[in-house]
């Protein structure tokens, strides 16, 4: 799967030049009064500094142990990956470094007993358990200001359509599915879902069902 850029939105090898549409800047700096010299670079992502994961040896080796290898990251890219949603307000505190509760850790669980597992261990421990779908939340990112442990919870391994009753036209889907992914599967069938949100190729079922989307 293509790397997601890290302060914005989309790929990272995927770019989008304005040069075939030379009247776009000028009709930018008429509308909006811009001088034409505004910008406003992502930092080097190098000298940001993320507090340091905050769970125990004990701590993060009972939640290795209760999902499949791998699916446990604390490296910095992944956290800042979750930190935040895809807001104008969140790509302006990214672009600039401004990351202040980053989770502890993200766990990626690839079965539903594995998600009642680590929501069962979040309980038992107090910590904060935020749920991630395609990380798209164009109205604002979830971030956790609390002083507990925070454990992000990313739903991309629960991504397969389970079964399609053709006949009634309903099909069971897991939570992390993509929109595109969902779409081809149900195309195969001579199906499709119907529901293309802006954010469809960034979002995923559960996210569309959390936020009660279009």
């Amino acid at each position: 799967m293509p790397e997601h850029r890290w302060y914005g939105w989309g790929h990272a090898d995927k770019t989008y030049s304005l040069d075939h549409r030379p009247g776009a800047w000028t009709f930018l700096r008429s509308a909006l009064d811009l001088s034409g010299a505004e910008s406003f670079p992502a930092c080097d992502f190098n000298s940001i500094r993320l507090r340091a994961p905050r769970l125990t040896d004990e701590q993060m080796r009972a939640v290795r142990e209760m999902t499949s290898p791998g699916a446990v990251k604390v490296d910095a890219l992944t956290r800042v990956m979750h930190a935040y949603g895809k807001s104008y307000r969140d790509l302006i505190r990214l672009r600039l470094g401004d990351i202040p509760n980053p989770p502890d850790a993200v766990v990626y669980p690839a079965t539903e007993d594995q998600v009642a597992r680590v929501m069962s261990f979040c309980v038992a421990n107090d910590f904060a358990l935020i749920p991630f779908g395609g990380g798209s939340s164009v109205v604002g990112g979830v971030e956790s200001r609390s002083e507990r442990v925070t454990i992000s919870l990313d739903l991309a391994r629960l991504n397969r359509v389970v079964a399609v009753d053709e006949i009634s036209q309903t099909a069971t889907i897991e939570a992390g599915i993509l929109g595109p992914d969902l779409e081809r599967e149900l195309n195969t069938r001579g199906l499709t879902l119907g529901h293309f949100p802006q954010s469809f190729e960034f979002s995923t079922v559960g996210g569309w069902i959390a936020t009660r989307g279009a």
